[in-house]
């Protein structure tokens, strides 16, 4: 499994942009209170105007004693406005002080966003590269284990066919078995029929009743009444020895039905 990526928290983009729109506005605020701070100079300038203007008034002031009570209001009202103007100044000056602190601390802290985020960038583009170095990894290991799939497809294939091969030669040995056993039967039997055909030549010799089967091994095929006749014995006697032989799977009594008092017998290699 791949190394799970940290994911940048959105919260940090948003405070990010955050403060981006706070310091925008601060710059718009302080334009704005230089702005004022130039209105202000030039109302202080005009005041310092008035100011020497009043002291031009009061070396007039004995000149103009009878305007006296009349000058005086005004400059009072005018003193009353620049304490005005200068209370005003002093908390332009102070909101100015604070604003650049703000502004300065806004600075740092995005220079330390600024920092973190880049740390972040290039974590993250390390993961990439990780991630990427792990993608092709994979790759190459669905490869393999593709080719691995294909492999023990054909493998079991094969093996499925030599199951059917093993099944078909089994069946080949069984059947090839029960052939041997067949033939080793037939073997049996043969050599049980070569061993009395040897001992009724035997007999033949001893007793010439018995001579006749040199004679039907020779013919083959021969009736009752040839064979009797060159036996030299009774077609009755000659039935009981034959019956005896077909027991045992030397000869076959061939009648064309059981009142046939000639049938045919076969002598059977």
């Amino acid at each position: 499994m791949s190394e799970e990526v940290p994911v940048p928290n959105n919260n940090c983009e948003e405070e990010i942009n955050s403060l981006k729109q706070q310091i925008s506005q601060l710059e718009n605020e302080k334009a704005t209170l230089s702005s004022e701070n130039e209105t202000l100079k030039a109302k202080v300038s005009e005041l310092e105007e008035k100011a020497n203007k009043l002291a031009e008034l009061e070396a007039k002031i004995s000149e103009l004693e009878n305007a006296k009570s009349s000058e005086e209001s005004k400059v009072q009202q005018l003193e009353a406005e620049k304490n005005e103007l200068e209370n005003k100044l002093k908390q332009l000056e102070t909101e100015k002080n604070t604003l650049q602190s703000k502004v300065s601390e806004l600075e740092a802290k995005i220079g330390e966003i600024t920092k973190e985020k880049e740390a972040l960038q290039s974590e993250v583009e390390a993961k990439e590269e990780e991630i990427k170095r792990s993608r092709e990894m994979i790759n190459e290991l669905q490869q393999e284990i593709n080719q691995l799939r294909n492999e023990l497809n054909s493998a079991k294939t094969e093996l499925e066919n030599l199951k059917k091969e093993k099944s078909e030669l089994e069946e080949k040995v069984a059947s090839l078995e029960d052939e041997i056993k067949q033939i080793g039967k037939m073997k049996e039997e043969y050599e049980g029929m070569e061993r009395a055909l040897k001992i009724y030549k035997v007999l033949g010799k001893i007793d010439p009743a018995w001579g006749w089967v040199g004679i039907l091994q020779e013919r083959e095929t021969m009736s009752i009444r040839q064979l009797a006749m060159s036996a030299g014995v009774s077609q009755g006697k000659l039935m009981e020895m034959l019956q005896e032989l077909e027991k045992h799977g030397l000869v076959r009594i061939q009648g064309e039905g059981p009142d046939d008092m000639n049938p045919k017998v076969k002598f059977i290699q």
